[in-house]
């Protein structure tokens, strides 16, 4: 595996048996938001899979969403309360049957 991180992205690859290859890539667009993405494929199972992924974060909150080639959407978000507390909320919701899981 290889990874490289930078002030304002990150980009990295995977190789296993399988075999299996992913990628991934993600760049800092504003100082609080991110946008990227993860792809893989296993050879064996004849599979790929693809994520389209976003991201806001400031002191006390973090928010992602991201759509995957399975055609889901999931959303999560985080709010610190205090140094011991969090609060956090997530759902994901299948587009093709309108299914949701929490």
């Amino acid at each position: 595996s290889f990874e490289k991180k930078a002030s304002d992205y990150t980009g990295g690859m995977k190789f296993s048996q399988g075999p299996y290859v992913g990628v991934s890539y993600f760049q800092a667009v504003t100082q609080n938001i991110a946008l990227g993405g993860e792809g893989f494929y296993h050879h064996a199972q004849g599979y790929s899979h693809i994520f389209a992924r976003g991201k806001y974060h400031d002191d006390k909150n973090i928010a992602t969403a991201t759509y995957t080639t399975l055609n889901t959407f999931a959303a999560n978000y985080v709010r610190k309360v205090s140094d011991r507390v969090s609060l956090a909320a997530e759902i994901e919701v299948n587009l093709t049957n309108n299914e949701s899981l929490m």
